[in-house]
């Protein structure tokens, strides 16, 4: 009863941790991306903001876990429970053994989900909503003024109904000069006009009646993920089991409550930084 007590104790205190720390980078993610969030009807981005707390806070549930038992464990021992334990001959090795024993099923289902929904999925996602969003602004720039949105510029001389006239738009491969331009979907439709492209420092002019250019080539370019990918959620899930057991050794060793927090919250933030180091070098 003890143990499952205190899994469930510490369980809710990592929930709550692992969310407030989700929405912290969340904050981050909107200020970044506030123009595309709020420009797009909600059926377009909530389902992007629920994937992306999902992954989220399942990424930073395991390492939370860890912090909340380690908080836990040593308010069990300031308020003097570890010698309850033992005037009833339970050693105290078990409130890791089995408190680990109990949350394992948990560990192995967020691993699965972090196997299932990776941080890739997550950024093809926002990538659809950013090509989604410079559909919407293609569609609605004022006529008469340049417009630049990385990694596009764009300058339109007159507007009839849906159709652009006087085209000039700038992209990474070269620029296009057309009479007139439609979007259909995310694609740009240019007709009668000239596509000038850049290779060995040479220019080079092409003439067009109609030209196709899709979006989705330049904004949704998705990476293939290294071969050892799947190292990254597998050490995020079980490292903090090492964690847990060198929490308990340290509660048995430290005796002032600031000394064990910051060495605590020091391997937390060690523990991430290993995995973002990782995961650049994968």
């Amino acid at each position: 009863m003890l143990f499952r007590w205190l899994f469930w104790r510490v369980f809710l205190m990592a929930l709550l941790l692992s969310l407030l720390f989700a929405f912290l980078l969340l904050i981050i993610q909107i200020v970044k991306l506030d123009q595309i969030l709020f420009s797009l009807p909600l059926r377009d981005s909530l389902p992007f903001l629920f994937l992306w707390l999902f992954y989220h806070v399942s990424y930073l549930f395991p390492s939370t876990f860890y912090l909340a038992y380690a908080m836990n464990l040593f308010e069990l021992k300031e308020s003097k429970k570890f010698y309850v334990l033992q005037s009833f001959g339970i050693d105290p090795i078990n409130l890791y053994t089995r408190t680990l024993f109990i949350s394992l099923p948990l560990f192995l289902s967020i691993s699965l989900a972090l196997t299932l929904v990776k941080e890739d999925d997550v950024g093809y996602i926002r990538r659809h909503l950013t090509l989604k969003y410079y559909t919407h602004l293609l569609a609605s720039v004022p006529s008469g003024t340049f417009y630049t949105f990385d990694p596009f510029t764009l300058y339109v001389e007159r507007k009839r109904e849906g159709v652009l006239e006087g085209v000039f738009f700038k992209f990474e491969e070269g620029m296009i000069f057309a009479k007139r331009a439609r979007v259909e979907g995310g694609v740009l439709v240019f007709e009668e006009g000239s596509l000038l492209t850049y290779a060995n420092n040479r220019t080079f002019s092409t003439d067009f009646k109609i030209y196709r250019l899709n979006l989705g080539g330049v904004v949704l370019q998705k990476k293939e993920p290294p071969s050892l990918w799947f190292l990254l959620p597998l050490l995020n899930v079980f490292l903090p089991v090492f964690l847990m057991g060198f929490a308990y050794i340290l509660t048995l060793r430290v005796q002032h409550y600031h000394r064990f927090s910051y060495a605590v919250v020091l391997v937390f933030i060690f523990h991430h930084l290993a995995l973002l180091l990782l995961k650049q070098r994968l």
